[in-house]
């Protein structure tokens, strides 16, 4: 009984993740297909609007906005609306708060900031990982040039807190951001070189 329970577990992990990324790609391509869609079936001829069109636009649009913002005219515009979104109470905090995490894991900055690091604490053998958010703190909010913010996001939760910490205490890692955040998300369990080490310590032992 218990060897079927493992069984049906390990079916159960394969199939969960895999479940919740085809509904969020569903979800995606069906409010894509129902707004983008009856926009092509409202403007274009029938003979040409074809079943799928929304999602194949939706794809094309977010290429053509990438294109676009290239241009330094395109970026101007895009940065005016953004600072009149800026001046929209709650509005320009959930605003921020999702596009300093986009930059973040994208590309990261180029004074260094949504680098992940190891912090370690003073006296313990412990250290946590965390993301370096502020390169230098503000003297309004405590901290000084040689101070440094680092958001510490929690395992399988949205939430995390930040800590100010002095630029000494801080490692920068030789890992990208994306796989980093999947780490400390999952616990350590997210990333393939973990669970190759465990399963080959597993075996050893």
């Amino acid at each position: 009984m218990r060897y079927l329970g493992r069984i049906f577990l390990t079916g159960l992990a394969a199939t969960v993740p895999l479940a919740l990324t085809a509904a969020l790609l569903v979800w995606l391509g069906v409010n894509a297909e129902k707004l983008l869609g009856a926009m092509a079936a409202s403007l274009l001829p029938d003979a040409v609007v074809f079943p799928g069109m929304g999602v194949i636009l939706g794809i094309a649009l977010v290429f053509g906005i990438g294109i676009l913002m290239q241009l330094w005219v395109v970026r101007q515009l895009f940065n005016l609306g953004e600072a009149i979104v800026g001046r929209i109470p709650l509005v320009k905090t959930v605003y921020g708060s999702i596009k300093d995490i986009m930059d973040m894991l994208s590309r990261g900055n180029a004074d260094g900031s949504g680098k992940p690091v190891i912090v370690r604490v003073p006296g313990r053998s412990e250290a946590l990982l965390g993301f370096v958010t502020r390169s230098s703190v503000e003297e309004r909010f405590g901290g000084d040039d040689d101070t440094v913010a680092v958001y510490m996001p929690m395992s399988y939760q949205i939430g995390g807190y930040t800590l100010l910490m002095p630029r000494e205490r801080v490692e920068p890692l030789e890992v990208g951001a994306q796989e980093a955040m999947r780490f400390v998300l999952t616990a350590g369990m997210g990333v393939a070189g973990a669970t190759q080490r465990s399963d080959a310590g597993a075996r050893r032992a």
